[in-house]
């Protein structure tokens, strides 16, 4: 079931989640649990539930955190009466919590023999050899992409996170079971030398660092732990030239080097642990203020933009990186305890591995499940259900025979759990199949749909119904408001109405300048005064591409006087700003801005080299161009390409041979490529070419021929045939320029050359992007 989990991964949570509350239901209403672990373990992960519980608890209970007070006192935000600000989301993570647990007893309750483990173990094995099998075969092919960092087709591990773990966790397994056939000279087991090799092929071909570092911790425990009991068998030294042989074919077909293996595993440190200790530290505040229930499960990433400081980012943060992390700033210091309390009662009865033939499994999965275990205090693996039953099963395998007593819930109970787990379960399925609102997820995706569908487009009235059906669903997402906002402005609505959601907006997201930007957009041709506002707190907030969404505020400056002065403005807080603002206008508008940046700095100077060159460039096409020429004069050494500069000068003045003598004097030609055509062949060749002008090859030798007998008309007649083909070389505008040149028509020699340029600048900046 966890392997049916993990492979349907990535198509959708509440389908997924739908299927796995109904198979830990069915499991539980068939087979109600009657073996737990213990006394204290059950009362601890019983207690850890009803602690989940603490966050629908009523508010009044607990102290209210300050942005809470503010949100609901100063801004009139509706929010519930619990602590958590998203119950119904919360009751569905719930949910998943439970369908977990009840997935942990049932594999409980499983008596598995030594031959029973090692036939569970070879369908692993076949199943993750015909799986990785199947996904690498695929990829050599040029038919699948595998690497989650693709910028094509979704890859393997991108539609599904944590496929990686599971490739992971498999590959430690399997590399166990491999190496008990070793041992014992068994066929079966030797089924795990295939898969863990594939395995570990589907994580390196994928780039999967972190799915790579848990299993390479993995095999080494094992190896080390087999070593010290020694256990490692002596087939073990044609084994390892095996797996060498397996490994050196995949690297060779991959195309990577031996020198990349260790980048594989080597993470940007500073980085992430920049990132992360940010991230974390917001998130113990987050706990700080609400430190026992937690601000319910789900709303983490409803909350925490109230609490982030240490780390700012334009990007949401759903979750920190870390399973127990979020269940601390979810769940409260209760869950986290009684959490940890049933991990140690368990670990306390895996102490003794038992005897028997299978006491080497239980300690493989044992392995497998400590290294699930440690990865989810850095990573996510609970997060999927797949990976987690999978790692909630190896934890179950890991127990020793009588190692678990009867538990004191009644069948009963067991029975009603799982039908209701199975209930919840089909709804889900229901609602994430046919989009009915029985799922918090499912039931936004359906109001988003009918909000911006074109029926509702200029029915405003009903719009704002489904808004306010939004936001008592998500209290605190700021699209509502903002969407509440502009529907109010279009029935025609109370401006200060509009104001106060737009407020709230900018609340409920403090970090992110989209918020502010976007209410901009809404003001624009109802109330300037209230729009620059609103783009001056944007462009002082985060944004993924600031100078972008400053472009985007320039369009707008055409519509009015008041916008093209409030954008100016606002352009003053950065030269990039400005500078775009000053490449933007044109006549009057451009002299009065550019005249008070000379009032504060005559030479441009705050400017760097570049975008002082531009303003210069736009001040001598649509400037006064008297005051640019006499710029240009004095401050030639402090820009970018003067002598480009200077030709605009001489264009200007109609001194177009000028122009073009300085572009010549700073140009060096680029090659030909090509070997001139003999004499004897010229007509020939001219003649083959003129059949088949997409020739190129000939096209550019007949050119270097003519360029050498300087017949500039010739020339001029092989550069535009070769000009309509599909995608000319740059360097034929410089030579079209230089032919114009020399048969003294200076005017087309100069826009040549300037086509030449633009083009040439244009890639150049392409590449330095």
């Amino acid at each position: 079931m966890a392997c049916l989990l993990v492979l349907l991964d990535g198509r959708g949570d509440v389908l997924i989640w739908g299927l796995a509350l109904i198979f830990s239901g069915l499991m539980a209403v068939i087979k109600p649990p009657r073996l737990g672990l213990g006394k204290w373990g059950d009362l601890a992960l019983f207690g850890f539930l009803v602690a989940l519980l603490l966050s629908f608890v009523p508010l009044f209970y607990w102290s209210v955190p300050d942005w809470r007070v503010m949100a609901t006192d100063s801004l009139g935000i509706d929010l519930p009466a619990s602590l958590s600000v998203h119950p119904w989301s919360g009751m569905e993570a719930y949910f998943c919590v439970l369908a977990g647990i009840v997935w942990l007893y049932s594999a409980l309750q499983w008596r598995i023999n030594y031959s029973g483990r090692r036939r569970l173990l070879f369908g692993l094995s076949l199943l993750l050899s015909i799986w990785a099998g199947w996904v690498i075969s695929r990829y050599f092919l040029g038919l699948y992409q595998v690497d989650a960092a693709s910028t094509g087709a979704p890859g393997f591990f991108d539609a599904g996170p944590q496929r990686a773990i599971f490739f992971a966790l498999g590959g430690i397994v399997t590399f166990g079971f491999a190496l008990e056939g070793f041992r014992h000279r068994l066929a079966m087991p030797l089924f795990g030398v295939l898969a863990t090799l594939l395995c570990f092929a589907l994580l390196y071909i994928g780039d999967a660092r972190e799915g790579l570092v848990v299993y390479y911790i993995g095999v080494i425990v094992w190896l080390v732990w087999s070593l010290w009991l020694g256990r490692l068998p002596r087939s073990i030294k044609w084994g390892l030239p095996l797996c060498a042989l397996v490994f050196g074919l995949v690297v060779w077909l991959n195309g990577k080097g031996i020198a990349d293996i260790p980048g594989l595993t080597r993470f940007d440190l500073g980085a992430a642990s920049q990132v992360e200790r940010g991230v974390a530290r917001d998130s113990l505040e987050l706990f700080i203020d609400s430190p026992v229930g937690g601000v319910g499960l789900g709303a983490f990433v409803a909350v925490f933009p109230q609490y982030q400081d240490a780390f700012i980012s334009h990007l949401p943060i759903t979750h920190p990186e870390s399973d127990w992390l979020r269940l601390l700033s979810e769940g409260g210091l209760f869950s986290v305890a009684l959490l940890t309390l049933a991990l140690c009662f368990y670990l306390r009865r895996c102490r003794d591995s038992g005897g028997g033939g299978s006491s080497t499994y239980r300690k493989l999965a044992l392995v497998a499940a400590l290294a699930f275990l440690g990865l989810s205090f850095t990573n996510l693996p609970a997060d999927q259900p797949g990976t987690l039953y999978f790692g909630l099963l190896l934890a179950a395998l890991a127990l020793p025979a009588g190692a678990q007593e009867a538990t004191k819930m009644p069948p009963l109970i067991w029975r009603l759990l799982g039908l209701l787990l199975v209930f919840v379960g089909l709804i889900w399925i229901v609602a994430g199949s046919l989009g009915w609102p029985f799922h918090s997820t499912a039931y936004y995706e359906r109001l988003q749909s009918q909000l911006t569908s074109p029926a509702l487009e200029s029915r405003h009235a009903e719009a704002l119904d489904l808004v306010d059906e939004w936001l008592e669903l998500g209290p605190m997402n700021w699209r509502g408001y903002t969407e509440r906002a502009r529907r109010t402005l279009l029935l025609g609505g109370d401006f200060r109405e509009a104001a106060y959601d737009f407020e709230r907006a900018r609340f409920v997201e403090p970090v992110s300048g989209r918020v502010a930007f976007e209410e901009g957009l809404i003001w624009i041709n109802l109330d300037v005064e209230r729009a620059m506002a609103a783009w001056e707190i944007a462009l002082s907030r985060e944004l993924d591409d600031a100078d972008a969404i400053f472009a985007e505020m320039l369009s707008y400056t055409g519509n009015s006087p008041n916008i093209l002065n409030g954008v100016a403005r606002l352009s003053e807080s950065s030269p990039n700003f400005r500078s775009a603002l000053l490449n933007h206008l044109r006549g009057s508008d451009f002299m009065r801005e550019l005249w008070r940046e000379l009032d504060v700095e005559p030479g441009l100077s705050h400017f760097n080299r570049s975008q002082r060159s531009t303003i210069v460039e736009n001040w001598i096409e649509h400037g006064d161009f008297d005051s640019a020429r006499d710029f240009l004069s004095k401050h030639a050494g402090q820009l970018e390409n003067a002598w480009w500069l200077q030709s605009l000068i001489y264009k200007n003045q109609v001194n177009f041979r000028q122009a073009v003598d300085s572009i010549r004097d700073a140009l060096e030609p680029p090659e030909l490529l090509a070997a001139a055509v003999e004499d004897a062949s010229l007509v020939r060749v001219s003649r083959q070419f003129a059949i088949q002008p997409s020739d190129t090859a000939k096209g550019f030798a007949l050119l270097a021929a003519y360029l050498e007998k300087e017949d500039y008309n010739e020339a001029l007649s092989v550069i535009d045939a070769l000009l309509d083909t599909a995608e000319p070389r740059i360097s034929l505008y410089f030579w079209r320029a230089e032919c114009l040149y020399h048969i003294n028509d200076f005017i087309e020699s100069w826009f040549a050359f300037e086509t030449y340029l633009s083009l040439r600048w244009k890639r150049s900046a392409k590449r330095n992007e």
